[in-house]
């Protein structure tokens, strides 16, 4: 990886960057964070108060789930599924792998974890936005299949994603060329229109939330659960909802969210990407209350040569105030396939 350059050049451009932007010494308001804060869960390799044990105990067991004879648990409507071993578990769900027995192919089958019978009144909510969420037929989004709930649990019917997530392959690789940045980005900006349009907006974005094909095409999952959970961003007392790493400032402060949220997370996703480092680093608060009060160092100071015009955008998504940010996904994606070609032209 290539070394950042001196620290007196990043602190001139950091100064460039907030004398044009909404920083804490602007003449704008600045938000604030609640206290206490207490998020509910973290990024991947970053520190959740919310014990993974704890929402495991949420779930069925795992003896449960899979303790049919010689291991052929049958689940769903008349039993269409049958339950695999689990590909992975996060804040809310466990996604095992199943067959489905009646179109005959794998899928990926999540289990949400609710909490307590106080959730039922968000259980329908749910359902209506994965209706919502299955009726979208787009190459950047994973495909709900089915949604049902058996044994007091809901489970979603997906698309099976070969290549993992986003987040494995950041760890795999460190950081991205410039221009398979800008691309992935890109492509994961396309399934967002494609739900902004329809009203929905993710609330969400993360790499852990970015599952890749076989052929590494970027796809978007869990919409219903991050609509579910951000809705409302303080859905319990003294808690904040959602992933602090990739957090928008007004989801940290209990704001309204919109096409600007998710603006905002893809902008730190693909800070991420461009860089291999997160804007702001510290525990859950502490990088809650940057996103709030702070400017993130600029690209250029932990990519020495990247393009400008790269940084520029990155930085246009990553704004305070959702009003000054890139106004839609339609205009980014002009705006980085622009520099991605340009960008891959220099490279070669």
């Amino acid at each position: 990886m290539e070394a950042s350059p001196p620290r007196s050049a990043c602190a001139e451009t950091e100064a460039a960057w907030e004398s044009g932007s909404q920083g804490s010494g602007s003449g704008n308001a600045v938000l604030t964070v609640p206290d206490p804060v207490r998020p509910v869960s973290g990024a991947r390799g970053h520190p959740s108060e919310d014990s993974q044990s704890q929402r495991s105990r949420r779930a069925i067991s795992v003896a449960d789930a899979t303790a049919a004879s010689e291991g052929m648990e049958r689940i769903g409507p008349e039993g269409r599924y049958i339950l695999g071993r689990e590909l992975g578990r996060g804040g809310m769900a466990v996604v095992f792998l199943a067959s489905d027995e009646v179109l005959g192919r794998e899928v990926a089958l999540k289990q949400l974890m609710l909490q307590d019978d106080s959730d039922k009144g968000l259980e329908e909510r749910f359902r209506q936005e994965a209706r919502v969420v299955a009726s979208i037929s787009h190459a950047n989004i994973v495909q709900i299949y089915d949604f049902f709930e058996q044994r007091g649990q809901l489970w979603i019917a997906m698309e099976l994603m070969q290549g993992g997530d986003l987040a494995d392959e950041i760890e795999r690789r460190e950081r991205f060329a410039p221009s398979d940045s800008l691309a992935v980005a890109a492509q994961v900006a396309r399934g967002l229109a494609a739900t902004h349009v329809r009203g929905i907006v993710h609330r969400d974005v993360k790499p852990m939330n970015i599952l890749l094909g076989s052929d590494g095409t970027p796809k978007l999952t869990d919409f219903g659960l991050a609509k579910l959970m951000q809705a409302s961003v303080h859905t319990v007392a003294g808690s904040v909802m959602g992933s602090p790493f990739y957090m928008s400032p007004e989801q940290a402060t209990g704001g309204p969210t919109g096409v600007g949220t998710d603006m905002y997370s893809l902008g730190v996703t693909l800070y991420q990407l461009v860089t291999g480092r997160l804007p702001f680093e510290g525990n859950a608060s502490e990088v809650m209350a940057q996103h709030v009060t702070q400017l993130p160092p600029v690209p250029a100071c932990h990519v020495a040569d990247l393009d400008p015009r790269i940084q520029t955008i990155i930085l246009d998504m990553l704004e305070k105030d959702p009003e000054r940010r890139l106004p839609t996904m339609t205009e980014f994606i002009e705006r980085a396939e622009a520099l991605a070609s340009g960008s891959s032209s220099r490279s070669s």
